[in-house]
């Protein structure tokens, strides 16, 4: 009798144990669970919060006409809207040659690409001006124009105060005309090295070139022109020339829309500005390198890398959405005219988004 009731009574220790122990794991398995719905709880937040502060959305495709390729697929450094049929495309092959195309529409979905220059010197930039006439520059500062879309060139200027000063000269990169004459342009020696050029009284003569950090791009807005470049932004108006406040960053390129301005940076950072407010403020990032932006005054704002991401805000800025671009070449110019935006690729492919295509994108 006693030894059954020591069995009972082991039993029931045995059994309340084994209660303990489960509950035990019971309340484990229970906090590891409550742990697990805390993380994505947290990670929804944190993708909420990413969501607001950038506003930035993945979408599945980008939509885009593709309007031809050049014959020797070049890799394109510029293009330059003549009319709503016609542009140029200016670009380098494999060999360091430089082609300039005369682009023409013979019906909606077809264009014709046809040879106007080729050159052993390297060019970069073409300008069709209101006069009609067609400026490029490049390397070695030189700049060439033409009276009759390329049939004939000629070289501009020999820059002759420039030889006497060969230390100032630079790679021209960007040109602005006005008043039938390039006024304004930017060159660069290297990342860290570049002047802005302003022209003075004669064809021949500019003013004292300036040297700054490297320069990447310039966008003239009224009378003021702001330049970007590594480092930081400056703006000249009326001479005088002022650091904007912003800074830290390799500024890749700069364009104005509506009342804006905006900038890009190498790290992928997206900036804007009131203009003529000197204050800038960081809208969006895209953790990639960022190379060209550009803006319209409907609100569109296009940014694009090397890669095939592209960003595309249609209200300024305040909200963005990621695309991909499925042509599958690398990006090496872009431009926008009017309502609508021009894409260079490095295997001579250029292609064109409209503001109705990108209307259609952002639903």
């Amino acid at each position: 009798m006693h030894n059954s009731q020591c069995t009972i009574e082991m039993g029931l220790v045995g059994l309340c144990f084994s209660f303990v122990i489960s509950a035990k794991f019971w309340y484990l398995w229970q906090i590891n669970l409550l742990k697990m719905k805390l993380h994505s709880i947290r990670a929804a937040v944190l993708f909420l919060v990413c969501a607001v502060c950038f506003g930035c959305q993945k979408k599945e495709q980008l939509y885009y006409t593709t309007l031809g390729t050049t014959p020797e697929k070049i890799d394109i450094t510029d293009i330059s809207r003549i009319n709503d049929s016609t542009f140029y495309v200016i670009g380098i092959d494999k060999e360091d040659h430089t082609y300039v195309y005369l682009c023409r529409s013979k019906n909606q979905n077809s264009w014709s690409f046809s040879k106007r220059y080729k050159s052993l010197d390297r060019y970069r930039c073409i300008v069709f001006d209101d006069k009609g006439t067609t400026w490029w520059c490049g390397d070695k500062m030189f700049l060439s124009k033409s009276f009759d879309t390329l049939k004939t060139s000629q070289r501009h200027s020999k820059f002759t105060y420039w030889n006497e000063w060969p230390s100032e000269k630079t790679n021209l990169r960007e040109l602005y005309v006005k008043e039938g004459r390039p006024y304004y342009m930017i060159g660069t020696d290297d990342l860290l090295s570049g002047s802005f050029y302003t022209y003075a009284n004669s064809d021949t003569v500019y003013s004292s070139a300036k040297k700054h950090f490297g320069l990447n791009d310039m966008v003239v807005c009224g009378d003021d022109v702001y330049v970007a470049g590594y480092g930081s932004i400056f703006r000249v108006s009326g001479g005088a020339e002022t650091l904007e406040d912003i800074g830290g960053e390799n500024f890749t390129h700069i364009c104005v829309g509506g009342s804006y301005l905006f900038a890009c940076t190498y790290s992928g950072k997206i900036f804007r500005s009131e203009i003529g407010s000197n204050s800038w403020e960081k809208i969006t990032s895209l953790g990639k390198n960022l190379l060209f932006i550009e803006a319209n005054s409907k609100g569109d704002v296009v940014a694009a890398g090397g890669s095939r991401e592209i960003l595309v805000s249609t209200n300024y800025g305040t909200d963005w959405y990621e695309e991909k671009y499925s042509d599958g070449n690398k990006i090496s110019c872009m431009k926008q005219y009017g309502d609508d935006f021009y894409i260079g690729t490095e295997k001579g492919i250029v292609v064109k988004i409209t503001h109705n295509q990108l209307q259609i994108n952002a639903k």
